[in-house]
């Protein structure tokens, strides 16, 4: 842990790059905290988490073959914004295998009594399918519109006009069935 600030990052590069595996491994450690980090931010599942590190690992790597000494952006910057954009791009794949898969919802509903809540409310209120997966993730799994936005691959102000449409058929359902 010595050995950390023992070097600037620029030394270390030049370490690494002149294939010193002390330099590289002294920068794997430094940054693998920025990994860690972004991944608590991102709110990576913890089931994935082992996957994510890897690929946070994977991508100090690329970072220190890749990146432009020359460049005004510092190393930490530039690591940082190749790691948010690798694990934005695993999360919106790995949450839209299972988020949209139908399987996984029927899976659910016979396991789990929030998701008989999702199974009734579908069938109450003819949900859309994107209806359906923002009722799911914001009303049963309170996750919020900005995770859900990047999940569903949908800008922020689409999803909340879904859940304006979803609170809208509520309401409607409600209204009609109070009218009987």
């Amino acid at each position: 842990m010595g050995d950390l600030f023992k070097y600037n990052d620029y030394e270390l590069l030049y370490l690494a790059r002149q294939n010193n595996q002390e330099g590289k491994n002294i920068l794997i450690e430094k940054y693998t905290i920025l990994v860690r980090s972004r991944m608590k931010l991102l709110n990576v599942p913890k089931s994935l988490y082992d996957d994510y590190l890897q690929e946070g690992l994977l991508m100090i790597e690329e970072a220190i073959k890749i990146y432009d000494t020359d460049s005004q952006m510092s190393f930490t910057n530039f690591l940082d914004m190749l790691i948010k954009r690798r694990f934005i791009t695993l999360l919106r794949k790995d949450r839209k295998m299972i988020v949209v898969d139908d399987d996984y919802y029927e899976n659910l509903i016979d396991n789990n009594e929030e998701d008989k809540t999702l199974q009734l409310a579908e069938d109450c209120y003819d949900f859309s399918p994107l209806e359906r997966d923002v009722y799911y993730l914001y009303y049963i799994k309170k996750i919020n519109v900005k995770t859900i936005s990047i999940v569903l691959n949908q800008s922020s102000r689409t999803i909340s006009n879904t859940k304006q449409r979803i609170l809208y058929k509520i309401k409607r359902e409600r209204n009609r069935k109070r009218s009987w």
